[in-house]
This record gives structure tokens, C-alpha cells and sequence, in this order.
């Protein structure tokens, strides 16, 4: 997100966007970048959102964030985070497994000072959490997106359309979404890029790969009278 943005609202959607369903959603958010000019006040209003979710059995009232599948997935957010603190990151919420039964991790903030090679940042968490990296210009926040192996999906938060425009045709990702994170473009498709997958989801292109297509020519064939 650039520095143009409402603070407030973009912690609000990041924290959606990272964890609805507890991570748990091919699209969610799994790398935060966040202009320096407002990275302070950012990780603050993040932390204060984050703190005020609700975990718990999703069939109770006023529960926000459910377990995680497993205790595999468990495990992975655990060793995931373990080794970005290895990295030198800093966890300002959660971060810690509920003494609880059942397989509940709460809704994770971490701090990293650069996007580094922790499994954080390289791999898929599919967990709870919201890794922070400051950068200082744009086209920095582009390239950082960029440098990974996969590219389903990006959200872009900005009100400066120059920047729209920049993450449109820079960024690798087979979806890319301004200053919203769920739904997707009436009717349009989607093909991830890198290890994110193969083939297209949505759209009209769903139906002509799930088709095999033949080519005909017919022509009359003359009688022998003519």
C-alpha cells in the first residue's frame, strides 16, 4: 500500500484479507508491503484490529476466526514463524497456539525489516498471519510483490491512479484488485502465474479448457452429370 491511503480502512482490509477463514483461502493476503511514510502508524492500527477478533467455534455467536484444519497445518504456521523470528522478525500479536482443544492459532502481526528468505516470505503459510515489510518507493513495492515463485492474486491499496495503472501492468499475478480483497471482475478470468497453479479459473476460458474443439471442412462433392 502507498502512503496516500486510509490507514484505518487499509488495516482493516489487510486483516480481512489476511485472516478470513483463518488464512485458510487460496487468495489470501500471505505478504504485507507498506510504504514507510506510514508503516508506524499502520503496524499500530493493524495490531489494535487484530487484537479485537474473536476466536473460537465458528457456530457461537460473535466468533470471528475458526481453527485451522489440522494438525499439519498447524504445524506448518508454527515452523513458518519460528523461522521468520530466526530472520530477525518481531511478532507484535498472537503468535502463540491457544491452550485450547482443537487446532486454533490466533491472528498473527509480525514486523520483518526486509522480505529476506524466511518460509514466511517464500512459502505458502495458508495460516493466520500478517507479515510487514516497509519499502520506500513504488516501483520497490513492485518488485518486492514480484519476487516470489508464486502469483495467484494481488491487492493493491492506493488512491493514486498512476500507481493503479503501474501495479496493473507490473505486477505477476493472474489477479490483481484495488482497495478490495474478495469477489472478482464480472465475467473475467483468471490464470495464475509461476507455481500458483495451471489453467484458468472463471470466464468463458474455464469452458473452452474443459472442451475439445474439432476442425471441420465440408465441401460438396460435384455429382458425375456435372
Amino acid at each position: 500500500m502507498d502512503d496516500g491511503v486510509n490507514v484505518p480502512a487499509a488495516a482493516r482490509l489487510v486483516a480481512d484479507s489476511c485472516f478470513a477463514n483463518s488464512g485458510q483461502i487460496c487468495t489470501s493476503t500471505e505478504r504485507v508491503f507498506v510504504h514507510r511514510a506510514i508503516f508506524d502508524q499502520f503496524v499500530s492500527e493493524l495490531v489494535a484490529v487484530t487484537e479485537d477478533l474473536s476466536l473460537g467455534d465458528g457456530r457461537e455467536e460473535g466468533v470471528d476466526l475458526g481453527p485451522l484444519v489440522d494438525d499439519l497445518q498447524l504445524s506448518t504456521v508454527q515452523s513458518h514463524i519460528a523461522d521468520a523470528v530466526a530472520h530477525g522478525a518481531a511478532i507484535l500479536a498472537g503468535g502463540q497456539r491457544l491452550a485450547r482443544p482443537g487446532y486454533f492459532f490466533p491472528p498473527t502481526v509480525m514486523v520483518l525489516p526486509e522480505q529476506g528468505q524466511s518460509l514466511l516470505m517464500r512459502s505458502e503459510t495458508f495460516g493466520p498471519v500478517a507479515p510487514l515489510v516497509p519499502f520506500d518507493t513504488f516501483d520497490d513495492a513492485i518488485a518486492l510483490a514480484n519476487d516470489s515463485t508464486y502469483g495467484l492474486a494481488a491487492v493493491v491499496c492506493t488512491n493514486d491512479a498512476n500507481h493503479v495503472l503501474r501495479a496493473i501492468e507490473g505486477l505477476k499475478a493472474g489477479m490483481v484488485k484495488i482497495n478490495t480483497r474478495r469477489g472478482k471482475a464480472p465475467g473475467a478470468a483468471s490464470e495464475p502465474f509461476g507455481a500458483s497453479g495451471l489453467g484458468y479459473g472463471y470466464g468463458a476460458e474455464v469452458l473452452a479448457e474443459l472442451s475439445r474443439q474439432k476442425s471441420i471442412q465440408w465441401r460438396r462433392m460435384p455429382l458425375e452429370q456435372e
